[in-house]
């Protein structure tokens, strides 16, 4: 996702009726972020508990 280029499904205001919270940008720093923080966990911290 940190290097997703392409245009966002639901992106339009047909598609969805919150599109104007679609921002791939923000998604893109989101995502890169977020590989920092994950990259050294292990499976087992990936795992959810519920």
């Amino acid at each position: 996702m940190a290097d997703y280029q392409n245009p966002i499904s639901g992106a339009s205001r047909i598609e969805c009726g919150n599109y104007r919270g679609h921002d791939l940008g923000q998604c893109r720093q989101y995502a890169q972020k977020m590989c920092g923080m994950l990259q050294n966990w292990s499976e087992e911290q990936l795992t959810c508990l519920s």
